[in-house]
């Protein structure tokens, strides 16, 4: 796939520029997971996830609602993979982070996905 190599690219920079602790890296880690569970690779993407959850938590705080969009996917492939308790805790949390930053009305504190 085209992308898997600017992702990567992107990676290198970053590393290079000694900024694999930031958003950018995390944000980058997430959409290069994404394509990896795409393409079957799960074992590659979950991995990925947990990183950027990792960053994510640590520069941000584990309440900062960017952390659901990592925690919906990596929920989603627990639940592609029967790991039913896993996900549901995933996302359970994802939900919690967006209904407090957004309110239960808002559209990103209505994620049923």
């Amino acid at each position: 796939m085209e992308a898997e190599p600017l992702y990567r690219r992107a990676l290198a920079i970053l590393e290079k520029a000694g900024k694999t602790h930031e958003s950018d890296a995390a944000i980058t880690l997430n959409k290069l997971g994404e394509l990896y569970r795409v393409e079957g690779r799960p074992g590659e993407a979950e991995r990925l996830w947990k990183r950027a959850i990792g960053i994510w938590e640590a520069i941000l705080g584990p309440e900062h609602p960017i952390l659901a969009a990592a925690l919906n996917n990596l929920g989603m492939l627990y639940s592609d993979q029967r790991r039913l308790e896993e996900a549901e805790v995933l996302f359970l949390r994802a939900l919690a982070l967006e209904q407090k930053a957004f309110g239960v009305e808002h559209p990103e504190g209505a994620h049923t996905e």
